[in-house]
Order: C-alpha cells, then sequence, then structure tokens
C-alpha cells in the first residue's frame, strides 16, 4: 500500500507541538515521548514487512525481522518507562538507560548489519542470474533470426547435388552463406565477420 502524504507529516508536527510544550533549550528529552513511540512504530512496522515477504526471498530476512522486533519492544519498553516515571526515574535510567540502550543497540545493529551484507549479496547474486537468463534469450532470438537468414531449400541443379550447413561455435556466429540462381548456373556467396563476440556484430 502507497504512504499517503500526510503519513509522513504526522512524526514531525508531534514533535513540533511536542517542542513547542516541552522547550528544547531546558530539557534535554524534550518531545522524548514523542520520538521513543515514533522509533518503537518505525521499527515495529519494518519487522511486520520483514515478517511477510515470501518465504523464499531471502534467508536472512529472518535476523533482520527479529532484531527490528527486538529493537521496536525495547523502545517501546522506554517508552513506557519514560511515561510512568519521567526521564530521571530509577525505571528509565536502571534499564533503559544511555549505557543499556548503547550496548543493546550496537549488539542488534551488528546483527542489522551483518544481515544487511548477506541480503545484498543475495539481491546482486538474482540480477546476476537474471542478466545471465537475459543474455541468453537474446542470444537464443539472435540464432534464430539468423537461421532464418540463410537459404531455406537447397537449389536444384542437374547434374549436382547441393547442400549448406552453418554450425557456429557458440550460439551465434558471423558466417553466413547463400545461393541464387543464374543463367550460367548457380551463384554462391559466402561471408565471414572477422572477430570475435556478439557486440563487434
Amino acid at each position: 500500500m502507497p504512504t499517503r502524504p500526510w503519513q509522513l507529516a504526522v512524526a514531525p508536527l508531534l514533535t513540533l507541538v511536542a517542542s513547542v510544550l516541552d522547550d528544547p533549550a531546558s530539557n534535554t528529552w524534550s518531545g522524548g515521548p514523542v520520538f521513543l513511540a515514533s522509533m518503537g512504530a518505525a521499527l515495529g512496522m519494518s519487522s511486520r514487512e520483514l515478517f511477510l515477504l515470501d518465504r523464499g526471498y531471502s534467508r536472512t530476512r529472518w535476523p533482520l525481522a527479529i532484531a527490528s522486533g527486538l529493537l521496536a519492544v525495547f523502545y517501546l519498553g522506554r517508552l513506557a518507562a519514560f511515561l510512568l516515571g519521567g526521564q530521571h526515574g530509577d525505571l528509565f535510567t536502571v534499564f533503559f538507560g544511555t549505557s543499556v540502550t548503547t550496548l543493546i543497540t550496537m549488539v542488534l545493529l551488528i546483527v542489522v548489519s551483518f544481515s544487511m551484507a548477506a541480503l545484498s549479496t543475495e539481491q546482486r547474486g538474482r540480477d546476476l542470474k537474471a542478466r545471465a537468463s537475459r543474455s541468453s534469450a537474446e542470444l537464443a532470438h539472435a540464432a534464430q533470426v539468423q537461421r532464418n537468414l540463410l537459404p531455406p531449400t537447397s537449389p536444384e541443379v542437374p547434374g549436382y547435388e547441393v547442400a549448406g550447413a552453418l554450425v557456429p561455435s557458440r550460439g551465434v556466429s558471423g558466417d553466413f552463406f547463400d545461393w541464387r540462381a543464374t543463367e550460367d548456373g548457380l551463384a554462391f556467396t559466402v561471408a565471414d565477420v572477422m572477430g570475435k563476440g556478439s557486440a563487434r556484430r
């Protein structure tokens, strides 16, 4: 489902209201509930999207989904502790303070980083396979075009048996032959393109 413009404006507007009500010049945690709620919601939605991906999409979606889900739960826990006891409350400072948050975030970010690297490798592999498949299809089409350029039948010349064949070393070659009847008998055309690779033709 596409994101609507008003959905992108909700978090900034809430932050603006919170900053007006709680001056950031005198309070380092001004707008704290908005920040914590936004982080929890964003991470929770990203975890949900990862869980909803097709099973065969990637093996690394599970570590990413679990790490995002754990971070979402952690930030929602910080929000609950902040609302219950404030930024100086024992619950918030002991269990959700800066040092604890840094440690947990670093561990989960390491998991996410390795998972993202593996996901990038998988996506690169899928992209290379798709390109190889397209190249094979293009070569097969080019080979069919080349076969269509060759004479479909052998000419009938009294006293002679005429036959021709083209066997490319790969799917497509630069060789070509043709024949046509003339008043004196039969004219042959044989051609070869110099160079290697279909890009040179």
